[in-house]
């Protein structure tokens, strides 16, 4: 009686996700057809401050225009030293997208084979990252419309920029902006201010419920932590990232019109066809994980899987999260006033392995959210729907195809496996 209601629940749960599907299409369209989104197709301003030769910020903003229709390439830098003119040359290496393979057609009307590139114009989700320039235009279109709006949480209550989550930018950009192409949000960018192929130096993984604003501070602090690339070791641990290094992130990568059926049965029955694996192999296994200040990423069944995957995969692991503090230089004592923070096994780049510097950049973090971690406990994890739940661990279990829609065992050794590696990739950094 007990697999006969969970079938007949499961069944429940297929009607209303495709209703609640139907109904997202819906307040999309209506969105789109009145809602502005130039900050994505033309441009925006954009503040930003000098640097001295520590890194630090020194003087007054300076704000520009930054035109989306102006084509960049996407790529990270790699400095090194010139002993003809004794300084460090910046030379930008262009991230590529897989290599092509000329198909050979032949035509009836010339009667020769013609040579056809066999890449799709629509690039693959593990190539659709997103840089952080493509970032900033989401959070100057949040800022401008939210209030305008009067957006609302999914609890119906009026929100500010500030406390717009990702769930309610995909339901007021990301949706709206896709809806009538039914592409990802990375190729529905305009063609001139993306690179095609946007192929990921680093895979980033977070909550949900975080808030947009946050979630871009700790990219923005990450990009400039790892801004620094002498030398190989730096080169292979992710560093020279500029504003058109691409990251991949899934609410970006993924085509949120693509049946939630096909994600979960053939997906997550294979990880390895997983958007998140296949993006792992293209940045060489770099990973970087997005703590929320409240530690529920811990708690989320979505989460949680997700950076079981990352934590299989060999590379380098960064954590950061939002957190105001002040950074006081180690050398000059130079103070400065931040909005995120990292911890990195071995540093940040900008560290150049330097302990003084390792230490000043990561001493503020707030380690309460880190102890949240030894609790984690994947089989009691929650999730929107239960059938996503039902899914992913049962896919833990090593079940496939139609089982992954039965009930899941209470207590399983794969589900302690997956535990002790999540606790472990966090503790190592409580010390």
């Amino acid at each position: 009686m007990k697999s006969s209601r969970n079938f007949f629940n499961r069944r429940a749960d297929d009607k209303i996700r495709k209703k609640n599907d139907k109904d997202d299409e819906k307040m999309a369209i209506k969105i789109a057809k009145s809602a502005d989104f130039s900050e994505l197709t033309v441009g925006y301003d954009h503040s930003y401050k000098q640097k001295d030769y520590l890194g630090m910020y020194v003087g007054a903003d300076i704000t520009y225009a930054l035109g989306m229709s102006q084509p960049r390439k996407c790529a990270y830098e790699r400095q090194k030293y010139d002993r003809m003119t004794r300084k460090h040359q910046t030379y930008t290496t262009v991230l590529k997208g897989p290599t092509v393979v000329p198909q050979h057609v032949y035509s009836k009307k010339t009667k020769k084979h013609n040579s056809v590139p066999a890449l799709p114009s629509i690039p693959s989700i593990q190539y659709r990252g997103i840089t952080l320039r493509q970032l900033r235009a989401v959070v100057a279109n949040i800022k401008r419309r939210c209030v305008l709006e009067g957006w609302t949480n999914l609890d119906g209550k009026l929100i500010s920029a500030e406390e717009v989550t990702m769930y309610d930018a995909d339901r007021y950009v990301l949706r709206p902006f896709t809806v009538f192409k039914k592409q990802s949000f990375v190729t529905s960018l305009p063609s001139t201010s993306t690179d095609g192929y946007q192929r990921p130096r680093w895979v980033v993984s977070h909550w949900w419920g975080g808030t947009i604003i946050e979630f871009v501070q700790c990219i923005e602090q990450f990009v400039r932590d790892f801004s620094t690339n002498h030398y190989d070791d730096e080169d292979k641990r992710g560093g020279g990232m500029t504003d058109d290094t691409p990251i991949w992130i899934w609410a970006f990568a993924n085509n949120p019109w693509t049946q939630k059926e096909d994600v979960l049965e053939n997906n997550l029955e294979n990880p390895m066809m997983l958007g998140l694996s296949m993006a792992m192999k293209v940045a060489d296994g770099r990973t970087m994980t997005i703590l929320d200040k409240n530690g529920a990423i811990f708690r989320r069944i979505w989460c949680l899987y997700e950076m079981s995957l990352l934590s299989s995969e060999e590379g380098l692991s960064a954590v950061y999260t939002a957190h105001k503090h002040t950074y006081i230089e180690p050398d000059s004592a130079a103070e400065e006033d931040r909005d995120a923070i990292g911890i990195i096994s071995g540093g940040a780049t900008i560290d150049a392995g330097y302990i003084p510097s390792i230490t000043a950049r990561e001493i503020s973090f707030p380690l309460d959210i880190l102890t949240k971690s030894l609790s984690i406990t994947i089989e009691e994890a929650e999730a929107t729907t239960d059938s996503d739940r039902v899914h992913i661990l049962n896919t833990i279990t090593g079940k496939s195809g139609s089982k992954v829609k039965n009930t899941p065992p209470e207590s399983h050794e794969q589900y302690n496996a997956v535990n002790n590696v999540l606790r472990k990739r966090f503790s190592s950094r409580i010390e």
